[in-house]
C-alpha cells in the first residue's frame, strides 16, 4: 500500500468513527424526571402529588426504558461526552417530609438514585410552604368572608368569594401576586390573608418541611444526593442580584453545615433563572443545576440549565408511554 493510500484509508476511517460518534451523540437523550410530594393529590392545585402506589409503578418500570442515573453520572457523562442513550435521572424539589417517609423506601426497593433538593428555609419551622398555606385559605372546605382584599405594591386588590369557582379564581389570583414577591412581603400577605378570613393553620403532618434530623438520616441513604433550592423558594429571575446571591448562598451554607460537606447541585425555583442567576450559581460553587422546561437532556445541554420533565400521577403503563415521548422532546 502507497503512503498516500494509507493516509486516505486512515482519513476515512477517522472520518468514520467521528460520524459515528456525532450519530451516537445527537441520538443520546436523557429523562430527568422532576417530583415535588409523594402522598394524596386531594385539593392539590399545582398537582404536585404523586401518590405511593403510582410512584411504585413508575419506579418499577424505569430500569425496562433504559439506564437510570444519578445526577453526578449525568454530570460526568456530559463532561465526558459519552451521554447515554434513553437515560433516566429522578429528582425532587422542595424537601417535603414524604421524600424520607414514603419515596425513600420506594427508591431503595428499586435501587434507584435521586437527587432530593432542598428549600432551607422551612427545615424544622412551623410554617408550611407558601402555596400550601394558600390553598388551605382558600379552598379548603369552610366558611369565608364574603370579600377579601389585598394592598400589594401600592396597588388594591379585591376578591369575592361566594362559591368554589370564586374561591379558585381567587386562588389562582393571589398565587399569582405571591409568585415574583420576597419572602418576608409574601409571609405578611399570608398573614393578612389569615386574620381576614379567620383561618387557623396548624403544619400538616404530611405536608410539612423535614427537620435537620430527619435531612440527615435521608443523607445515609447511598442513593439520595442532597441538593439545594434556595433558602426561601423565591422567583429568582424576578429578584435583584443581591437576593439572589443571599438566598443561593445561604440554601449552601446551611445544608453544607447540617452535612459536613457542600452540596454539589442545585434547582431552580418555579425552574425560572436568568443568565445572571446561572452566572450566581456557578459562582457559588454547584457543579450543576436543573431547571424545568419540559426538554429531555442532550450532550449539547448546559451543565447549569439541565432540563426537566414532570410527567405527572400516572400508573406504570401511563408513564412508560409518555415517558417514551419526553425521550424524544
Amino acid at each position: 500500500m502507497t503512503s498516500a493510500t494509507s493516509q486516505t484509508s486512515s482519513l476515512r476511517s477517522t472520518l468514520r468513527s467521528t460520524a459515528r460518534k456525532l450519530r451516537a451523540s445527537l441520538g443520546a437523550r436523557v429523562v430527568i424526571l422532576l417530583y415535588h410530594r409523594i402522598g394524596s393529590n386531594e385539593r392539590d392545585p399545582h398537582r404536585l402529588a404523586v401518590s405511593p402506589e403510582n410512584f411504585d409503578q413508575q419506579m418499577s418500570i424505569l430500569r425496562s426504558l433504559g439506564p437510570v442515573l444519578s445526577l453526578a453520572e449525568l454530570g460526568n457523562a456530559l463532561d465526558s461526552k459519552k451521554l447515554p442513550r434513553r437515560a433516566t435521572v429522578v429528582t425532587f424539589d422542595d424537601g417535603y417530609v414524604d421524600n424520607l417517609q414514603l419515596a425513600r423506601p420506594i427508591l431503595e426497593r428499586h435501587d434507584i438514585p435521586s437527587t432530593i433538593f432542598m428549600t432551607t428555609g422551612p427545615i424544622g419551622r412551623v410554617r408550611e410552604f407558601w402555596w400550601d398555606e394558600l390553598q388551605r385559605i382558600f379552598l379548603e372546605p369552610g366558611p369565608l368572608p364574603s370579600t377579601i382584599r389585598l394592598n400589594v405594591d401600592g396597588q388594591s386588590h379585591e376578591w369575592t368569594l361566594n362559591d368554589e369557582a370564586s374561591r379558585r379564581r381567587a386562588h389562582n389570583a393571589v398565587y399569582a401576586l405571591l409568585w415574583d414577591l420576597q419572602h418576608e412581603f409574601r409571609l405578611r400577605l399570608l398573614d393578612e390573608l389569615l386574620a381576614q378570613t379567620g383561618r387557623r393553620l396548624e403544619v400538616r403532618s404530611t405536608k410539612r418541611a423535614m427537620s435537620d434530623q430527619e435531612i440527615l438520616e435521608l443523607s445515609k441513604c447511598r442513593l439520595i444526593e442532597i441538593g439545594a433550592h434556595t433558602h426561601t423558594h423565591p422567583n429568582l429571575a424576578a429578584q435583584s442580584r443581591e437576593v439572589q446571591c443571599d438566598e443561593i448562598a445561604r440554601s449552601k451554607s446551611r445544608l453544607t453545615e447540617l452535612l459536613g460537606r457542600s452540596p454539589e447541585s442545585f434547582a431552580y425555583p418555579f425552574g425560572l433563572h436568568t443568565s445572571e442567576t446561572v452566572q450566581i450559581v456557578r459562582e457559588t460553587g454547584f457543579k450543576r443545576a436543573c431547571a424545568c422546561m419540559d426538554h429531555a437532556v442532550r450532550q449539547q445541554s448546559e451543565m447549569h440549565r439541565l432540563t426537566r420533565a414532570d410527567l405527572g400521577d400516572l400508573d406504570g403503563d401511563a408513564f412508560a408511554r409518555k415517558w417514551r415521548e419526553a425521550v424524544n422532546w
